[in-house]
Order: structure tokens, then sequence, then C-alpha cells
């Protein structure tokens, strides 16, 4: 069994000081589905914020491993999100590309090409013409998922669900991460 892609160790993440994350000590496994759960407050998005790099721990380390912050993706909840902005799904897909061909560059044939690729794996082939604020909660969480799929290379994702949103097809495995560590008599707020 390889070690973990990403480790987490005495992590506390703060805002103003205040920790919304306690004492997590954990980690993720190389291509592991990962399922963070908990009340809402608990800090679920802070944690993801902070292995993103979003975010910077006010106590402990998240070690990548040889990963680079460019390799991660972060979905937001879609509160975060304006969907009333005019863009389509098409260029909102190509959005995830944004690091490699630039901010206000046009779009090569091969970024295209993987953006179309990236809709259809999210089943959404046929919809890079519509408006993003007329798609389903749903879709447009899948939309956004596609994304990071223009990367010219493939990245990881770390997901946040902030509801149930449709998915094209199951995925393959689930594991909880399960802290191992907590100081404070929780077992790590995520």
């Amino acid at each position: 069994m390889r070690g973990a892609a990403i480790m987490l160790r005495d992590l506390t993440i703060a805002y103003d000081r205040h920790p919304a994350v306690h004492h997590l000590t954990g980690n993720f496994a190389p291509g592991s589905l990962t399922a963070i759960v908990g009340p809402n407050g608990a800090g679920k998005s802070t944690l993801l914020k902070a292995i993103t790099g979003a975010l910077r721990p006010a106590a402990g380390t998240v070690d990548l491993n040889g990963l680079s912050r460019s390799d991660l993706a972060y979905l937001p909840q879609q509160a975060e999100i304006d969907r009333a902005f005019p863009i389509t799904v098409a260029d909102t897909v190509v959005m995830g590309a944004w690091t490699r061909i630039g901010v206000g560059l046009g779009v090569d044939r091969a970024t295209a090409v993987r953006a179309g690729q990236a809709l259809s794996a999210v089943g959404l082939n046929g919809f890079g013409r519509r408006p993003v604020g007329s798609l389903s909660a749903g879709q447009f969480q899948r939309v956004l998922f596609a994304a990071p799929g223009c990367a010219r290379r493939p990245a990881r994702r770390a997901v946040h669900r902030h509801r149930r949103a449709d998915h094209a097809r199951p995925p393959r495995s689930r594991r909880a991460l399960a802290p191992t560590g907590g100081t404070d008599g929780h077992r790590g707020a995520a």
C-alpha cells in the first residue's frame, strides 16, 4: 500500500484567532474519494480551504507529499458563486485552464476539446452554449467539477457538496477521513 497523498498533522484553522477546526490529524490515500461529513459550521469548507492553500493554518501542518497546490482544485459551495453572471457553460469549464492559457487570451482547439470531454465526463454533453444561470443546482455543480478537466494535467479534486447534486454516475469507492487525534476532547472538527 502506498503512503498518504495528503497528511494533516495536529491541524488547527482559525478565523480571527477563533478556531474553526481543532487539532485534526488524518490523511487522504492517493486516488481515494474521501467524504468529509459533519453538521453546518463544523469546519468542512474551512478544512478544504486550508488543504488547497486558500487559508493558512493557525497551527499544525498540511503535507501534500510532493503535490503542488496547483494539482488541487476546490469546488466551493454554491452560495459563494454568482450564477447570474452572464457566462456560458463552456466558458465556465474553460476557466479551469486559465493558469495555462492566461487571462484574456483565446482558447486553443486542444483546450476546447478538453472542455467538451470534461462536460461529457460529467454527463453534460451538449450543454456548452447554455448560460450557467439556466442550469439546475446539480448541473451547475457538475459544470464546476468539470472545470479542472481543462487543465493540461489531470487535477486532483477536493470536493465539497453543500447539497446533494445530480450525479452523472456514482463513484467507484468511498472512504471517510478518520481523524486520529484531538486534544480538546473531540476527534477533530471536519
